[in-house]
């Protein structure tokens, strides 16, 4: 019985494996829907992007991206090609479940849309090149850090700068300030500034009087929650490039709105600054 066995088994397998000949090899499932958002908000989230295996055992999955903007909308096409090779398991399961992978695939890609769509929208960055005429004067700290702890770190230096003002009775004359002297993948040096109406003498080691300059600047308003800011930086690197500008020194960003007293995000105005020759 069991060479029976063995031998009908071994027929089956042969049969199944010369009918997978005749299966594809390949799958491509292809889906096309237009987003709400232009095409930097779109590519970023497709980097982002994990699809994850379709079928419940590994095969090669491909996805390619086609984008096009228009309106401040985006079409966007994913293209999935499924690589079955010469295993007639994947060959089998892949054909008999392909409309199962195209209702999954598509419901995939909708998600992302959905994602993409319910981000805050962000302006248009409009860049200007200006100058700054009168100088200011502002008290800072300013240290290195690790970019982990970046999240509360401007907190705890305007904490320390509003309580030596409030000791000493200093008013502040214009938005609070950051500078970022260096940011790499690891460490940021980063200067967190009050500004103040004039010079006055510090008596307290960790905070420092400092100034900034008259100064030509190329600056843009930044439009929404703060960890969307790499956009209107990418604006504004774009502009720079085109219009082959020189920095000359590190940006800052003014708050220009209080979370504190508004807070939603989607109403928070952050000003960029660059100086330049």
């Amino acid at each position: 019985m069991l060479k029976r066995f063995a031998i009908v088994m071994s027929i089956f397998f042969v049969l199944a494996f010369l009918l997978s000949m005749f299966f594809p090899s390949a799958m491509e499932l292809t889906k096309t829907l237009v987003i709400d958002n232009n095409s930097e908000v779109v590519q970023q989230q497709v980097n982002k992007f994990e699809l994850n295996q379709l079928l419940s055992f590994d095969v090669d999955e491909k996805i390619e991206w086609k984008l096009l903007e228009n309106e401040n909308k985006t079409s966007l096409t994913a293209n999935l090609t499924l690589n079955f090779s010469f295993y007639p398991l994947a060959k089998f399961k892949g054909f008999f479940a392909k409309e199962e992978l195209e209702k999954t695939f598509s419901a995939k890609i909708d998600s992302l849309k959905l994602l993409i769509e319910n981000l805050p929208k962000i302006h248009s960055v409009k860049v200007e090149k200006k100058f700054i005429s009168k100088t200011q004067w502002y008290l800072s700290i300013r240290d290195t850090v690790n970019q982990m702890v970046m999240s509360n770190i401007h907190g705890k230096m305007y904490a320390k700068i509003n309580q030596f003002m409030d000791a000493n009775n200093i008013v502040s004359d214009a938005a609070p300030i950051v500078i970022y002297h260096l940011w790499t993948d690891t460490i940021v040096d980063v200067e967190a500034g009050i500004p103040i109406l004039d010079s006055i003498e510090i008596n307290d080691p960790t905070i420092r009087l400092n100034k900034r300059v008259p100064t030509n600047v190329v600056t843009a308003i930044h439009y929404g929650a703060y960890d969307r800011i790499p956009e209107t930086y990418f604006g504004i690197n774009e502009w720079m490039r085109k219009n082959q500008v020189y920095v000359t020194g590190p940006p800052w960003e003014a708050y220009i709105t209080d979370p504190v007293k508004e807070e939603n995000p989607e109403n928070w105005q952050t000003a960029i600054f660059f100086p330049i020759e």
